[in-house]
């Protein structure tokens, strides 16, 4: 029973025959004691359990968790689940709670015919004036806490939530001389825009305003547009930069005697919009960012449970912990914060870049190229080299071994697959097997230029960009291939080779932290080009905006995982969308 249920009614009727219990509460779980312990002790001593569904419980796991428990100890005799609507209709019930039977909290008489019910399963006769009263007195005190949503929700009607219901009560309450502190979690077209002066603010007020970094907002819009290169939609991210840009300086420069306004601009995407007016009331909407492929935007924030609002103005115990959990959220929000002067100097190239500011957008100005895979079609010749070096001693190893430790330091990766199959580790072993595989890669001829390389690579030194190669490859060889395959775009200096010092490899991110500082560039002013998971996590780890072309043959999603942003199919495919590319990233 969750907090803000009446537990009076069913004593009031049952005359203390029928015992309840919550979690929470005088007889909850006690501070130091194991939750689950002892949700599943009193969960499994029930002889009912009661599901109390409002449009914020519905999207919370611990409630169908705890339902399925109940199902799983459901006897012919023993248990039953009983969903309890308070503001919700059926249709927005989870999946595993539609099977069974519920009431409506607003419908008196399904309010009496439960408590009735759970009477009478107690052995009692039921007192029909004390279950009406209790009915009447359950249904007075649930009713003012939620505005619950249209029974039938269609897009109209959402919108009409967000944009209607929201702003009204927002101009209300700014008007309101008595309201002193404002929180905005996410905002109206209003704020939106930077003119939330043209409400009839009155009184002292302290407005606080979380938004999402511009930057983040930026850096995501960057990768859906690269993922639509095949034809769909984009957002021009210049226009998107300077309204956002222009909406904070202008809520930055608001001068309302009385009135202060903060901005906090957090780094992810937002879950909930919540209007809180000096800690006691508030209007709150959860959301989920849903990718929409076919929106100017490219995604949209859809209310997990379909209705778009619940107000909470009152000091009962529900109301109490709504108010709580949105204080921590604020807490949360506040702390993984930057004031809008730390924003603004950062987009506008003011500030110091540090390698904790993970969350920007490219502002291009290099592109570093990995070398094998990505330049060159040397892939092959690398599995032969490595397969060969180990059966010369007596293990045998397979292509994806090699694929999986590419990019990797040649003595580590060594000595990484002689332990995985239980080889002598041996110094000794580990150099016998690299100088093979060196001498069996030097006697190899020059493997083939990628197709699209050099156009991609011409390309990039044309649109004024500084070009650099990133590898872990340690044949010396690949200095003269530049200069032949890549004569007037590429010299030997632009390659970048593990040191002869003993520095950290891919997937480090030191040998990307060395190209850009050799370059004088921050992470923000690149992109990493890398065709395996071990390269991808290295540009990754250095908050380099990364890009990877499959030509490995591998799961797609394990580039993904690794780090990458975007994945094409080939440098080919790189080639053939430069431009947009170029456009995408460039701010």
């Amino acid at each position: 029973m969750p907090a803000g249920e009446p537990e009076g009614v069913t004593v009031c009727v049952s005359l203390g025959a029928i015992q309840s219990w919550r979690s929470s509460g005088p007889a909850g779980i006690a501070p130091g004691e194991v939750a689950w312990n002892r949700i599943h002790t009193e969960l499994s001593s029930a002889d009912r359990a009661v599901i109390i569904l409002t449009p914020l419980s519905t999207s919370r796991p611990w409630l169908t968790y705890e339902a399925g428990f109940v199902a799983g100890a459901l006897t012919s005799t023993g248990p039953s689940i009983i969903p309890l609507l308070c503001g919700v209709t059926r249709s927005s019930m989870p999946d595993p709670l539609t099977a069974y039977q519920s009431y409506d909290a607003a419908d008196e008489d399904a309010v009496a015919e439960l408590l009735a019910s759970c009477t009478s399963a107690a052995g009692l006769q039921p007192n029909q004036s004390l279950v009406r009263e209790a009915a009447r007195s359950f249904v007075a005190e649930f009713e003012p806490l939620l505005v619950s949503a249209p029974s039938v929700v269609d897009e109209k009607a959402t919108e009409l939530g967000d944009r209607g219901i929201f702003p009204a009560i927002l101009a209300d309450r700014l008007a309101n001389i008595d309201v002193v502190d404002v929180e905005l979690l996410t905002y109206t077209a209003e704020v939106d825009a930077g003119m939330i002066d043209r409400f009839h603010i009155r009184g002292e007020k302290r407005i606080d305003i979380y938004k999402r970094s511009i930057l983040v907002e930026l850096r995501d819009q960057q990768e859906l547009n690269l993922n639509r290169l095949a034809g769909g939609a984009s957002v021009r991210l210049w226009d998107k930069r300077k309204s956002s840009v222009d909406a904070s300086e202008r809520l930055a420069n608001i001068a309302i005697p009385g009135t202060t306004v903060t901005q906090y601009l957090y780094p992810d995407a937002p879950t909930k919009r919540a209007y809180i007016f000096d800690r006691a009331e508030a209007l709150i909407a959860y959301y989920e960012p849903v990718m929409d492929p076919y929106s100017e935007g490219g995604s949209a924030y859809k209310g997990v449970t379909s209705a778009p609002s619940v107000h909470i103005s009152d000091s009962s115990p529900l109301a109490e912990f709504h108010l709580g959990e949105l204080a921590s959220c604020v807490a949360s929000l506040r702390g993984g914060s930057r004031s809008w002067d730390r924003e603004r100097a950062i987009l506008f190239d003011n500030a110091e870049w540090d390698i904790s500011e993970a969350s920007a957008c490219v502002a291009l100005k290099s592109v570093l190229f990995d070398l094998d895979g990505v330049l060159y079609d040397s892939l092959g010749q690398y599995v032969d080299a490595w397969t060969a070096a180990f059966s010369s001693c007596g293990v045998t190893i397979e292509a994806g071994d090699v694929f999986d430790h590419e990019s990797r330091r040649s003595s580590d990766a060594v000595r990484m697959l002689l332990r995985r199959y239980g080889a002598d580790r041996s110094e000794r072993t580990i150099e016998q097997v690299r100088a093979e595989i060196h001498d069996r890669l030097s006697a190899m001829p020059r493997p083939p230029v990628m197709r699209g390389a050099i156009d991609l690579v011409a390309a990039a030194k044309e649109t004024g960009l500084e070009v650099r190669v990133v590898t872990g490859s340690s044949r010396p060889e690949i200095l003269r291939w530049i200069e032949a395959d890549f004569s007037g775009i590429l010299t030997a200096a632009d390659v970048y080779t593990p040191p002869p010092v003993e520095l950290p490899g891919k997937p480090h991110p030191m040998p990307y932290l060395l190209a850009l500082t050799g370059l004088g560039l921050r992470c923000c002013d690149a992109i990493a080009i890398e065709n395996s998971p071990l390269g991808v996590r290295s540009a990754s780890a250095a908050n380099i905006f990364c890009i990877a072309v499959n030509t490995g043959g591998i799961d797609a999603e394990r580039l993904i995982d690794a780090g990458a942003r975007v994945v094409f199919d080939s440098t080919l495919d790189v080639s053939n969308s430069w431009s947009r590319v170029v456009e995408i990233l460039t701010l």
